[in-house]
């Protein structure tokens, strides 16, 4: 993307009581026009984690689209 490094950050944290969850996401691109699509994208892979993590015993149903 000519040249300009796309870039993804997320920050966890876990509850007193085990519970993990995201304190902050960020996502930077070179220009504005798709961003949320890609904060979309971010966003389910990190629910996705999450779950998995917070409810080891049980899978998440996959989502057709």
């Amino acid at each position: 993307m000519n040249g300009v490094r796309v870039e993804y950050e997320a920050s966890l944290k876990q509850t007193s009581k085990g519970i993990w969850y995201v304190d902050t996401i960020r996502c930077a691109d070179e220009k504005i026009e798709g961003l949320g699509a890609k904060l979309h994208l971010v966003m389910q892979e990190l629910e996705q984690l999450l779950f998995r993590h917070n409810y080891p015993e049980t899978e998440p149903e996959k989502k057709e689209e």
